[in-house]
Order: structure tokens, then C-alpha cells, then sequence
């Protein structure tokens, strides 16, 4: 989670989506006060997710006493739900494996087949929605056309030209060739929102 203050932007951080990357890009347009507030006071929500990962209603909870953050033009990206489970299964094993054993001990698939750990099956549908069936974010952009719907973004909120870097990358094969017939029907099922929302496919 992100509160650009000057340029009344809100960047909501859904994981292995592109998040590290823009924070290193914004990382001097940032409110450090409001951001600190919302790391000391996130632990009160008693949300499973970190503060920079939490979702668009514990985000409007959070700062429900300042109606200028609340009313900020919500930004989130999303990616292709099957490429982001390789993704966040990789990073597990290879960057936080204490804090994720099931991503050690298990292959992809069996991974896959026993629920994932972490974060690996929060929807976009959930991290960004209203609650309502709609989501509380204002614009979507796609990890798949991230440096171009960026650049886009920053020029619109006049923020220049802003490079973006690569970050928390993880090595591993094109994510189709983790795949069966069954742990990709059960992405589908999971994630049918979000593929039926954004036009997905495998």
C-alpha cells in the first residue's frame, strides 16, 4: 500500500503483481507519515495479510477518518491468475521458504492441490472488491502491460516520465509448463471471477 499525497493517488499492493517494482519506482513521491500510521495501526484490523498487502475495504477501514485519503484515485494491478500462482509459489521456495514449508516440501502441483499457502489463492475479485460484487479501486492495471499502463498512469497524474524497475522476480519456467489438466481446472474454478472479469485464459 502506497499514498502518493500530493498527486491524491493510492496504489493498493496485490502480491507478486507488480507491487515491489512500483514501490521502488514512487519511492520518493510516498507519505511517510501516513504510510507509518498505516504499518503501526494494520495489526488492529487482525488482517491475515501484511499492512502492504491489505485490501481495498481494510484500506478504507484503516483511514476511515481522513476523507481526502479515502477519496484518493485507487490504483491495483492485476495479473493472469495462472502465471501468478507459479509466481508466488516460486518466490516462496526461493526467497521466504521458512515462512512458507508447504511451497519447500511439495512440487507445483501438489502445491497447488492442497490449497497453496500465504497469500497464492487471494482473488483480485477479493484484495480489491467492494464487497459488493464491484471493486473499490478506481484503475486496473495489467502486470502483462505493466510498463506501458504505467507510463500512462504517471503521465496522466503528472508525475513525469518514472522508470520501472524489476523487482522480486523469481527464476522458473514459462508457467504453462507447470501445469496439468487438473491444477489448471482448479486455478480456473478458484479464480473464475477475476478470469471472466479480465478476459483471462490459460
Amino acid at each position: 500500500m502506497m499514498v502518493l499525497r500530493e498527486q491524491e493517488l493510492v496504489f493498493l499492493a496485490y502480491n507478486k503483481a507488480g507491487s515491489s517494482s512500483i514501490e521502488a519506482a514512487l519511492k520518493d513521491e510516498r507519505s511517510v507519515v501516513l504510510e507509518g500510521y498505516a504499518r503501526l495501526a494494520h495489526p488492529l484490523l487482525r488482517s491475515p495479510l501484511p499492512w502492504k498487502h491489505m485490501r481495498a475495504l481494510e484500506f478504507e477501514r484503516l483511514f476511515r477518518w481522513s476523507s481526502s485519503v479515502r477519496s484518493a484515485h485507487r490504483v491495483a494491478v492485476v495479473r493472469n491468475p495462472w502465471d501468478r500462482m507459479v509466481s508466488v509459489y516460486s518466490y516462496q521456495r526461493q526467497t521466504i521458504p521458512d515462512r512458507h514449508p508447504l511451497a519447500v516440501s511439495h512440487e507445483f502441483g501438489a502445491y497447488v492441490r492442497a490449497g497453496g499457502s500465504g497469500a497464492s489463492f487471494m482473488t483480485f475479485s477479493d484484495f480489491a472488491g467492494d464487497g459488493k460484487g464491484g471493486l473499490a479501486v478506481d484503475t486496473v492495471l495489467r502486470c502483462e502491460h505493466l510498463n506501458d499502463e504505467f507510463a500512462e498512469l504517471c503521465a496522466s497524474r503528472d508525475l513525469g516520465a518514472i522508470d520501472l524497475p524489476r523487482k522480486n522476480s523469481s527464476k522458473r519456467p514459462a508457467y504453462r509448463e507447470m501445469y496439468d489438466d487438473e491444477t489448471r481446472a482448479i486455478v480456473a474454478a478458484h479464480f473464475a471471477d477475476d478470469i471472466k472479469r479480465f478476459g483471462y485464459e490459460f
